[in-house]
């Protein structure tokens, strides 16, 4: 029988295989406005599931968290990359300017800096103990009270993308929101009609990026 840890480090693995292709075949279609944070999401994902892959083969504490907090910022990048997306397909890319989008990372750039100086004051993290399956081990994070900033900011994103994703700007019918749609960007002639349709402008049209 498998172990469950071995069985989660594949299925981390799997996972960042297919979002570092799905983040090639946006690249591949980077005239399509909504494919550019559509990359930084599954670079993102991409970073993050081989960083806890490696996370969960390591034993040695010091190079868990060594490996967290080089992953942190891939990890606080994804809900910031997924409202990216909904406001792009949305209609709403005006929001995302060079003065709107790095005010964005303002949170995640705090939160990783209070995790790589977490030694100095053990509020993002208390404590860490070893966790076992079977024959394996892996470490146990014990959260402080800075943790919740993370968490706070990551539900805020969400429920903006969720609020923004319900009603589509000059449509009456509510907009089924994203997933499916987002590989539009596999299909460069197709997607970019589909999205301009949707009011997302293509970035040579003289539109601000």
């Amino acid at each position: 029988m498998i172990n469950p840890q071995s069985l989660v480090i594949i299925l981390m693995l799997v996972s960042g295989v297919i979002s570092a292709f799905l983040a090639f075949v946006g690249w591949r279609n980077r005239g399509i406005p909504i494919s550019q944070p559509f990359i930084l999401l599954m670079a993102a994902v991409t970073v993050w599931s081989f960083g806890y892959a490696v996370e969960l083969m390591s034993t040695s504490l010091s190079a868990v968290l060594l490996i967290n907090d080089i992953t942190y910022p891939a990890i606080q990048t994804v809900p910031v990359a997924w409202l990216f997306i909904v406001l792009c397909y949305t209609g709403r890319e005006q929001y995302l300017t060079r003065r709107t989008v790095p005010l964005f990372f303002i949170v995640p750039a705090l939160v990783w800096l209070l995790v790589l100086t977490n030694p100095l004051h053990n509020l993002y993290y208390t404590g860490f103990h070893p966790g076992v399956i079977g024959t394996s081990i892996f470490w146990i994070y014990e959260h402080g009270p800075l943790f919740w900033i993370h968490i706070s900011y990551c539900y805020i994103l969400a429920l903006v993308a969720l609020v923004a994703g319900g009603v589509h700007p000059g449509r009456e019918d509510p907009v089924q929101v994203v997933p499916a749609d987002v590989g539009l960007v596999g299909d460069r002639g197709l997607g970019r009609g589909a999205l301009q349709q949707r009011g997302c402008k293509d970035g040579r049209d003289g539109g601000e990026s």
